[in-house]
């Protein structure tokens, strides 16, 4: 029979080294609140730094609009704010794709690009996938007609 001492037992070696796990896991809370609070101290900073640059973008569109500019969206933006509002890529936005919920997002770009664009509809077509003049003629036609259906009257295009 061998006899082992009690410091090599599984339940020595434990008790031995519980001292330093506890060390190790108050090291490891200590590491990780501290990557928390600098964490939070980035967003705070984010956050000022955006509510500053907010009001530096909110003065200088007064300046602006005291001078008589007006603000002109591009279809990128136009395209932008489509793809959030109908939750859609941009590749689907540009692809063939003939589901309603793409087909209907596309003619909500067209529309607003001939409303709110100096651009001809060729070019709108062009920078919609390569459409042609027609299918923008349709889609910025046929956009406030569905609209009207759900209550909405828009103008008419240009």
């Amino acid at each position: 029979m061998q006899v082992y001492a009690y410091s090599a037992t599984e339940r020595g070696i434990r008790e031995r080294n519980a001292s330093n796990i506890a060390v190790e896991r108050a090291n490891r809370l200590a590491a990780q609140r501290a990557a928390f609070e600098a964490e939070l101290a980035e967003r705070e900073r984010i956050v000022k730094i955006r509510a500053e640059a907010v009001e530096r973008a909110q003065a200088y569109a007064r300046e602006l609009k005291a001078a008589g500019f007006r603000y002109r969206p591009t279809i990128a933006d136009i395209e932008r704010k489509a793809i959030r509002v109908f939750g859609i890529t941009k590749a689907e936005l540009h692809s063939n794709r003939r589901h309603r919920r793409v087909s209907f997002a596309r003619q909500f770009v067209m529309y607003w690009a001939v409303r709110l664009t100096p651009l001809s509809l060729p070019q709108i077509g062009r920078l919609m996938g390569g459409r042609d003049h027609t299918t923008c003629m349709h889609g910025s036609s046929v956009y406030p007609q569905k609209r009207e259906l759900m209550g909405r009257f828009l103008k008419p295009v240009r």
